[in-house]
């Protein structure tokens, strides 16, 4: 339970989080048909949180990896 008065209600606390929610929805637009976000498989969903986090939320890659080529070739898939 929180204590009297902590309790808090407002989108000013939520801006991070939603945009981080964005960019995990749209980052590898890549890897999936333009007009599907949401994967219908388990398995390309995990692997594409678990490369989002480790590119991007770790940061333990250069910021030049940090973009896929596709996207920034106009492909709309990965070879």
């Amino acid at each position: 339970m929180l204590a009297a008065g902590r309790h808090y209600q407002g989108k000013d606390q939520t801006v991070a989080l939603e945009r981080n929610n964005g960019q995990q929805r749209h980052w590898v637009g890549a890897c999936r048909r333009k007009s599907i976000i949401v994967s219908k498989s388990k398995a390309m969903v995990d692997r594409r949180i678990t490369l989002f986090a480790h590119l991007h939320v770790n940061g333990d890659a250069p910021p030049e990896m940090r973009t896929l080529p596709g996207v920034l070739s106009g492909r709309t898939g990965i070879a």
